[in-house]
């Protein structure tokens, strides 16, 4: 049509130009029919949304700003139900209703259209079929569907399906009880409807009793109606309750794991459909009582309505016409009044018939709008028909989808199974090789591992190896120098023991106890044996070959000691001074008396003189002594017995001042105040004399080579402990 009027009032465009016109109107065509259909239809905005989520603020803000999407249902009508004769399951998914009342204004201008009818809005009944999800409520919903489901008991759907079964019964019971009373209240209510409109119209002027029995049971009826209701109302919640329970129990078996292989599930969703199916059934005759009841009672007081005001009217024409009115003073009408009278009743009487025809118009719209109301109820009862028809094959079909569900899932586990298996062997086989592999090289790796780790222990074993050797050497050093230490302690002490038993200088026990001191040491074997004990375990060959030198008579007869040998000195001093001029073969008496008489005549004095008329003893003191029998070399002759025996008494008897003034000081100080000497001396002597100082001579050599053995042992003891003190320092 566009196209026409363009083409009436303007030139036709060139047709190098019209491919652009028809470019712009199908521009213009294709986004009009766009935003029609998103204006008009839900179901495309919500495609729209699920493909292109980001759409959804744009279609908001432009609901926002057009005041809302247009919606093609038309305004449904409910029948008006008044608190008294409703159900609260029958008008718990309606609006709040409100009762229709008509006054004087509405019969004066009746309401045509629906939106001005007096009725109550219905509730509109939307598919939720045509409903379809957006991206995110899938998602919210895969979310809530991923969640933990509750564990349910086998025996729980059980329970609850013979409770759901006991409760529904009951409320069935209760609705055919709610259904029977309400049909009773019905045909009582017509029938006193008709009463009261045939005692209106002159019939039944003579029973107005019936009708207020009539009117009476009908209020009894009412009462029990009411009743009923509430225990129906109590046992449908009931009933719709435990539905509730049944339907989500068979929710969480859906979801559960272990539901599909229960054989009670299904049985449950079969008695859950048959249920909801017979509940439904009973509320869906209660309800189309229950609008027939309110129709009648809409009828009823719609007429009484207009009873009252026809009825009014005509007490106000019957009053204005009375033939027996007066005049103001009191006497009858004249002829005049009367026409007036009359007149004013004739525009009345079209008043009243214009009020008539206009009443019948309103009575149409009324009875129209009743109808539409009536066909309108009809179609909500026949939708909630086919709803609960298809409630009832919904829940066959999900029976039979559950089935064939259970079917189909067997069937998919089973070749998940075997998959499975053939997947499992193949991993099997593919682990057992990486295991191979991994403990190849974890050997490997352990093996190279352990050489270095050993490689490393070895090196520190062998580093504290030796540190616990060293401190091992450095301990036992240290040990066996506290041995060794020991040892030369016990050495020293022996050896010192020795020397002190032969110093004559240290007082014994007989000079403590008051008698005569020995002059022998007694046998030394036990200084001996302690000296062997203290070199025991260990090698002193120095010791040992000193011990050894010593004579068997030393260590078993013991020896001399000086202050016995001094004193034994003097009577070798006098015989041998006596035997002077004998030889060693002897001689005769002569020889013996001469002797003794030039030992008389001799004289003791100046004794000291003779050491200083020996030069070479200087000189030899420090040479070692010869046996006994032997000579000095280069022996003057002019040193005879007597100058022996007087240089030996002079270096016995001479004390330390008297020695150091004729220069034997060292000498004399080092030989034990002469006595070596002495012996050096007496061993020069030839003759009797030599034989009479043989055993002086014997013992006091004795004498000399224990004590230089004892003081030698003491200097070794000594020696070995200074060393054994610089070691352990």
């Amino acid at each position: 049509m566009l196209l026409s009027q363009s083409d009436n009032f303007s030139n036709p465009p060139r047709k190098s130009r019209r491919w652009i016109r028809n470019l712009i109107l199908i521009t213009v065509f294709s986004t009009t029919s766009v935003a029609g259909l998103l204006y008009t239809s839900r179901y495309f905005r919500d495609l729209l949304v699920s493909y292109y989520p980001s759409t959804k603020p744009i279609l908001e803000e432009t609901e926002r700003l057009i005041g809302g999407w247009f919606d093609g249902k038309p305004e449904h009508l409910t029948v008006p139900v008044d608190d008294s004769s409703s159900l609260r399951f029958l008008t718990e998914k309606t609006q709040n209703v409100q009762e229709a009342t008509w006054t004087e204004s509405d019969l004066e201008n009746p309401p045509i259209s629906d939106s001005s009818a007096g009725v109550d809005q219905p509730l509109e009944y939307r598919d939720p079929t045509h409903d379809l999800p957006t991206v995110e409520e899938v998602k919210q919903m895969v979310k809530e569907r991923n969640e933990a489901v509750p564990a349910v008991k086998l025996s729980d759907i059980s329970k609850v399906v013979t409770e759901a079964t006991r409760v529904v019964k009951a409320a069935n019971e209760s609705l055919s009880s709610l259904e029977s009373v309400t049909r009773n209240h019905i045909e009582a209510l017509r029938n006193a409807i008709k009463l009261t409109e045939s005692s209106d119209d002159g019939i039944f002027f003579s029973k107005g009793t019936s009708r207020e029995k009539k009117w009476e049971r009908v209020s009894k009826l009412a009462a029990l109606k009411e009743k009923a209701q509430i225990k129906a109302n109590t046992a449908v919640d009931e009933a719709t309750r435990h539905l509730n329970v049944l339907r989500d129990t068979i929710n969480h078996y859906k979801l559960n794991d272990a539901a599909p292989d229960m054989d009670a599930l299904p049985e449950g969703i079969k008695a859950y459909g048959d249920l909801q199916y017979a509940l439904s059934g009973s509320i869906f005759e209660v309800r189309k009582l229950q609008n027939e009841l309110h129709m009648l009672m809409r009828y009823r007081d719609l007429v009484s309505k207009t009873h009252e005001i026809l009825q009014k009217d005509l007490d106000a024409i019957h009053e204005q016409t009375s033939p027996d009115r007066t005049s103001k003073d009191g006497s009858p009408l004249n002829v005049g009044e009367l026409n007036s009278l009359i007149v004013v009743a004739h525009n009345r009487i079209g008043q009243l018939q214009s009020m008539l025809a206009d009443a019948e118009e309103k009575e149409k719209a009324r009875l129209n709008s009743a109808l539409e109301a009536q066909r309108r109820a009809d179609e909500e009862l026949i939708t909630e028909y086919v709803k609960r028809e298809l409630e009832l094959e919904r829940n066959k079909h999900e029976l039979d989808l559950y089935n064939q569900t259970l079917a189909a899932r067997e069937a998919a586990e089973h070749e998940h199974r075997l998959a499975l298996a053939r997947h499992s062997d193949h991993l099997m086989d593919m682990l057992r090789l990486s295991r191979e592999k991994m403990e190849h090289q974890f050997t490997f790796r352990l093996r190279e591992a352990l050489t270095q780790e050993k490689v490393k222990f070895e090196a520190a074993l062998s580093g504290w190896t030796k540190r616990m050797q060293a401190i091992e050497q450095v301990v036992d050093g240290r040990a066996e120098l506290d041995r060794v230490a020991k040892e030369t302690q016990a050495l020293w002490i022996a050896c010192e023991a020795l020397a002190s038993c032969l110093l004559s200088t240290t007082p014994t026990v007989m000079e403590q106890l008051g008698k005569p001191a020995a002059n022998t040491t007694g046998p030394l074997k036990d200084f001996l044996e302690a000296i062997k004990d203290a070199t025991s375990t260990d090698n002193h060959p120095l010791v040992l070959t000193i011990l050894d030198c010593l004579p068997p008579e030393v260590s078993q007869n013991g020896i001399w000691i000086e202050r016995g040998l001094k004193e034994r000195f003097e009577k070798v001093y006098k015989v041998c001074r006596r035997v002077a001029l004998v030889d060693e073969v002897g001689g005769s008496l002569y020889t013996y008396a001469l002797s003794w008489l030039q030992s008389v005549l001799m004289l003791d004095v100046f004794v000291q003189k003779y050491l200083s008329h020996i030069p070479w003893l200087k000189t030899s003191i420090h040479e070692p002594l010869l046996a006994g029998d032997s000579e000095l070399v280069g022996r003057p002759d002019e040193l005879d017995t007597f100058s022996l025996l007087c240089a030996a008494k002079s270096a016995l008897t001479m004390d330390s001042t008297s020695v150091a003034e004729e220069g034997y000081a060292s000498a004399v100080a080092d030989s034990d105040e002469g006595i070596e000497v002495a012996v050096r001396l007496l061993g020069q002597l030839r003759g009797q004399a030599r034989v009479v100082a043989s055993d002086w001579l014997h013992d006091a050599r004795l004498y000399l080579e224990t004590k230089q053995a004892a003081q030698t042992l003491l200097a070794y003891a000594a020696a070995r402990g200074m060393s054994n003190f610089e070691k352990r320092l």
